[in-house]
């Protein structure tokens, strides 16, 4: 069962790019990943997107998300290519000031629009994040069904805005 854990955690290990700042499509999702000239098959790119809380006191986790979301789909990477864990409980909240929006700075865009959620509410649990990471369509309970239908020279970027722990995504 340790085994099992260290996948969790090194599965769920991403690096953080801190991208408030950045504007319109300076962002590119070439920066990735890079073709080696061997390459027979043309690499894909797969993103995993995970905001393992739920409730407004932690609506910086699913704002950060979508404002990942928005990032990538600027950079040209297609939804079929990014899977979306979030509660999706903030944006129609009653504490929320904005019915239908999200925001991840003060005055900010609504980065809520256009999102797709694949796994919300219940969905998003350990147990469909690891099918969905290890393409297993017949693990998942819930959701879209969408899972990384990766290759062999394909990326996949995970990015787990949370606070952690043992067993469970929030």
């Amino acid at each position: 069962m340790c085994y099992y854990r260290l996948f969790v955690l090194l599965a769920l290990s991403s690096f953080v790019v801190e991208s408030r700042h950045l504007k319109g499509n300076s962002y590119e999702l070439s920066y990735f990943h890079r073709s080696g000239t061997n390459a027979t098959i043309e690499p894909k790119i797969w993103a995993v997107l995970v905001a393992g809380s739920n409730g407004f006191v932690n609506y910086r986790h699913q704002a950060d998300i979508c404002h990942a979301y928005q990032i990538l789909k600027n950079g040209g990477l297609e939804d079929e290519n990014i899977i979306v864990f979030m509660y999706d409980d903030i944006a129609f909240d009653v504490e929320n000031s904005r019915p239908g929006v999200i925001i991840n700075k003060p005055d900010g865009d609504n980065v809520y629009k256009g999102v797709p959620k694949d796994y919300t509410g219940e969905d998003v649990n350990v147990d469909n994040l690891l099918a969905a990471i290890l393409g297993n369509k017949t693990g998942v309970r819930g959701g879209s069904g969408k899972v990384v239908e990766s290759g062999p020279n394909d990326h996949i970027f995970i990015y787990y805005a949370d606070h952690g722990g043992a067993g469970i995504l929030g």
